[in-house]
């Protein structure tokens, strides 16, 4: 068959959606297969094999342009066919459920997501002959899965595998390879770790910028993830540069959930330069994004609704964010249950705002359930567990008990100083608040000691 003839059958398509796909041509990319699917179709009928061809890459690129409903109806009728024509063990099958779980994951069904990625995996596992690299995608994609879930250590040990596979099969400066290394320096940010994933997403980085067009689809994910990480080490000068091309690049895809994690990125970088006014519109667009891809009661709408209540207490409207924090809440408990991070951070956000009403009660109770809350999520070494440590101590120290208020401040330097190094700004603030308490309580040689090690110390932005 000549290469004329060759193109315009449904493999010679399916072959140019995927150039477009990696191309990171995604709109393109679904319209080309479609065309494939219709060829398909006509040459070989509904139920054949390259049916389900073009149905599983159409699925996927839904989901990468976040049609994640669309996305599941193409991937699950994909997967009929693979398993009727091809049986339940088959490597396509396993990529097949792979990918469907991802999708899931997107749709916030994370236990129905984690049953078929484990299914993904065995599948894989058993197929003769074994694809390592379709193996790596199962195990990315159970990484994803473990993280989402906060389970970070089981997170770690299947991207870890990943990255090896694709590091021995592809080599070190594989796109694919970067997608492993992003995954699991954003993964270190979430453990406490935001200097270890630092290098890995930097590599990463480097890796796409050297083989992707400037305008790829995961060179924008790359730089989120890259920038979020800057921003958890307190460099956010650096780090809003990477979230505005983060935004340029997901905007030529359209408003989907990716452009709304940019945005609401971008606008967290804002604010924490003080800049909340500037935040606040893009805050907003990033909820009403959500709202309406994810639907109202998604774990990313509560994100979001957390983060514009935020900006409202700083602009001065604690009565507006008192109640957009007060929904987060009951969408985050409900969708992720009650001892998550995300819950212990409106709970954290809730306490901040009840201290400002001078209400103590409240403020201690909403300081005290965070805390408890992010210990059960994260355990007790966490940095998040060191914010709430020392917001409750604060508490303590204004309105009593004032020896809580030190055991917790000590705390607080324990964890801070283990997480970022001893002569981190954070350990200083922690240290002066504790001076202070000291110099309440009579203390004054211990106030002087920790004064003397406080003088060229910045002091901590608040949590």
């Amino acid at each position: 068959m000549d290469s004329a003839m060759a193109g315009d059958t449904w493999l010679g398509r399916l072959r140019t959606a995927r150039q477009l796909k990696a191309a990171g041509a995604y709109a393109a990319t679904a319209a080309a297969t479609r065309s494939a699917l219709h060829e398909a179709e006509r040459e070989g009928g509904r139920d054949a094999l390259a049916c389900a061809e073009c149905l599983f890459d159409l699925g996927d690129v839904e989901r990468l342009l976040g049609r994640h409903d669309e996305s599941e109806r193409l991937l699950r009728r994909a997967l009929a066919i693979f398993e009727r024509r091809l049986g339940t063990t088959h490597g396509r099958v396993g990529y097949c459920m792979a990918c469907l779980a991802l999708t899931l994951s997107e749709l916030g069904r994370r236990a129905e997501a984690l049953e078929v990625g484990k299914r993904a995996l065995a599948a894989l596992e058993s197929a003769q002959p074994r694809d390592e690299l379709l193996l790596a995608i199962a195990l990315n994609a159970l990484g994803l899965l473990h993280e989402q879930g906060e389970e970070f250590h089981r997170a770690e040990a299947f991207h870890l595998r990943a990255l090896r596979i694709r590091e021995e099969r592809l080599g070190p400066d594989h796109r694919v390879v970067a997608t492993s290394l992003a995954n699991l320096g954003n993964l270190y940010r979430l453990m406490g770790r935001p200097a270890e994933g630092l290098a890995r997403l930097e590599r990463a980085h480097g890796i796409r910028e050297a083989c992707l067009p400037p305008q790829h689809p995961e060179l924008g994910l790359g730089c989120n993830k890259l920038a979020t990480t800057l921003c958890a080490l307190g460099r956010h000068a650096l780090a809003e540069p990477l979230f505005r091309r983060a935004q340029a690049i997901e905007e030529t895809l359209g408003e989907t959930a990716a452009l709304a994690c940019a945005l609401n990125n971008l606008a967290y970088c804002l604010a924490s330069q003080h800049r909340s006014r500037e935040a606040l519109p893009l805050y907003q667009r990033a909820l009403d994004i959500r709202e309406r891809v994810l639907g109202p009661r998604h774990p990313l709408v509560a994100q979001s609704l957390n983060n514009l209540a935020t900006a409202f207490e700083h602009l001065g409207r604690p009565t507006e964010a008192i109640a957009l924090h007060e929904r987060a809440l009951t969408i985050k408990r409900a969708t992720l249950g009650p001892n998550h991070s995300s819950v212990a951070t409106s709970l954290n956000n809730l306490g901040q705002l009840w201290t400002q009403r001078d209400d103590p009660e409240r403020a201690r109770a909403h300081f005290a359930l965070a805390l408890r809350t992010a210990e059960a999520a994260v355990g007790p070494l966490h940095p998040d567990v060191g914010i709430y440590s020392y917001n409750l101590a604060r508490a303590c120290a204004r309105w009593g008990p004032l020896e809580d208020a030190e055991a917790l401040y000590l705390r607080a330097i324990e964890i801070d100083r283990r997480a970022y190094g001893p002569d981190h700004a954070l350990v200083a603030s922690d240290m002066r608040s504790l001076a202070l308490l000291y110099r309440v309580l009579g203390r004054d040689e211990e106030a002087v000691e920790l004064e003397r090690v406080l003088r060229h110390c910045m002091p901590r932005e608040q949590a």
